[in-house]
C-alpha cells in the first residue's frame, strides 16, 4: 500500500491528482491496513523500497478505519467475556492458528518451547517478561510494531473510526482504545458506534456522516 501512495505522489502531476490530499479507508483487514499505514507514513521503519519511488512520501492526510485490528496482542483480553467462557475466543485469537499468529508466520515458528507454533498469549508472555534474551523477544518486538496503537504520535493525519457494538470477531475496544489514543496525542478523531451491529459494512444511519466527513476532508 506504501508503494501505491508512493507512486500516486510521483506521478500526481502526470496523473492529474492532487499530491497533497490523499486519504486512506478500508474495514476490516483494511481497516488495519488503513490504520498501519496512516500511522507510519512518516516512519523509515515502515517505509521499504518496493516497486521503486524510494524516497517520495507515503504520508496520507486523512483515514477512515471501519472495524479494523489496532492491538495484536490484545485481541482475546477484549473479546466479550461470555465467548471467552465458551473458548471460542481462544481459539479464534489465541492459538497458532489465529489469523493474528497467522499473519507472522507463528504456526510455523516452531521449537523445543513450542513444538506446535507460538501463539498471541505466547507474545504476551515474552512482553511481560522483559527479558531481552527471550526466544520469542525479536518476535514480540516486530508484533509491536504491526500494532497501528503503538505508532500513534502527534503528527498523525485525522481519522473517523467506525465500529459496531455486537462485533464478536474484532472487539469494538480495539477502536475505542485507538480513539483514546489518538485524542491523547491531539490527533484529531472521530468514532461512530453502531448499535446492535456487527462485523459489516456501514449502518445506514452513519453513511450519510462519514460522506460528509470524507468530503470536509478531501476539500480542507
Amino acid at each position: 500500500m506504501k508503494s501505491q501512495i508512493r507512486y500516486l505522489r510521483a506521478n500526481a502531476e502526470e496523473l492529474g491528482i492532487d499530491p497533497d490530499n490523499f486519504g486512506i479507508a478500508g474495514a476490516s483487514a483494511g481497516g488495519y491496513w488503513a490504520q498501519l499505514l496512516a500511522l507510519t507514513g512518516d516512519s523509515p521503519e515502515h517505509e521499504g523500497e518496493l516497486f521503486g519511488n524510494a524516497g517520495t512520501s507515503s504520508e496520507v492526510n486523512y483515514a477512515l478505519d471501519m472495524f479494523g485490528i489496532s492491538d495484536m496482542t490484545n485481541m482475546f483480553g477484549q473479546v466479550d467475556p461470555y465467548i471467552q467462557d465458551v473458548g471460542v475466543a481462544q481459539f479464534m485469537h489465541d492459538t497458532p492458528f489465529s489469523a493474528e499468529a497467522m499473519f507472522f508466520g507463528m504456526n510455523r515458528y516452531k521449537s523445543a518451547a513450542y513444538p506446535a507454533g507460538v501463539s498471541m498469549a505466547d507474545i504476551r508472555a515474552a512482553l511481560a517478561s522483559g527479558d531481552t534474551g527471550h526466544e520469542l523477544w525479536g518476535l514480540a518486538q516486530t508484533v509491536v510494531s504491526a500494532s497501528p496503537i503503538n505508532n500513534v504520535d502527534s503528527g498523525d493525519p485525522s481519522f473517523m473510526i467506525y465500529h459496531g457494538t455486537q462485533d464478536f470477531l474484532v472487539p469494538i475496544y480495539q477502536d475505542i482504545e485507538l480513539y483514546a489514543a489518538l485524542t491523547n496525542a491531539g490527533v484529531p478523531a472521530k468514532v461512530l458506534i453502531a448499535a446492535y451491529t456487527g462485523h459489516e459494512l456501514l449502518h445506514p444511519a452513519h453513511e450519510i456522516t462519514i460522506y460528509d466527513w470524507v468530503v470536509a476532508q478531501a476539500k480542507g
